[in-house]
């Protein structure tokens, strides 16, 4: 927070879209304060969501895990970086040590979105891995709509009909929404 309060003029920059601007600022802060963790942790951010900075996010997420092993935060740059360069086994291993760093830290909601990860990266190559990593997300935070929607999709697709009800089901237990409820209710007959 304190960071983020000194660093508020070039946090505009960002909210105002100048990507550029922001990273070369940040770089150069970078350069007055080395290993600096805001400065770092917001580089990987904005660098890894531009194809052109895809390496210079590579190449800080594993300085800071050859520092830190169990930087959350560059294990997620990477676990990003691997998925869109089609590293998708990669990137399914990386996002699993993204949740088992979260389940160490108490942090169930970002364990279940590391796993949610883990399914997305595996939905096509082996669903069954998918599923298993979509299960665990759903163990560890039960209100998960988007994890639940995807199981079914990945039930139906394999042909488990009655897998694909009972998750459907499930979603339709944990809807609040009386709107949402009765079209989920007519989607299943």
């Amino acid at each position: 927070y304190e960071a983020k309060t000194l660093y508020g003029s070039t946090e505009n920059l960002i909210s105002d879209r100048q990507y550029e601007r922001a990273i070369a600022t940040y770089e150069r802060q970078l350069e007055v304060h080395p290993n600096h963790a805001f400065l770092v942790r917001r580089l990987m951010q904005l660098q890894v969501n531009r194809p052109e900075g895809m390496g210079e996010a590579v190449a800080l997420a594993k300085g800071r895990l050859a520092r830190y092993p169990d930087d959350f935060d560059a294990q997620v740059t990477l676990g990003v970086a691997q998925c869109r360069q089609g590293q998708m086994a990669l990137a399914a291993e990386t996002f699993g040590r993204v949740a088992d760093l979260a389940e160490r830290r108490g942090d169930p909601v970002e364990a279940a979105q590391a796993r949610c990860a883990v399914a997305s990266v595996l939905a096509e190559s082996d669903p069954k891995a998918a599923v298993r990593a979509l299960e665990s997300a759903i163990s560890l935070r039960r209100r998960l709509p988007g994890a639940l929607r995807a199981l079914a999709e990945l039930y139906a697709d394999a042909g488990d009909w009655a897998a694909a009800l009972r998750t459907r089901e499930r979603l339709l237990a944990s809807e609040e929404n009386p709107g949402t409820k009765r079209q989920m209710l007519v989607e299943l007959g």
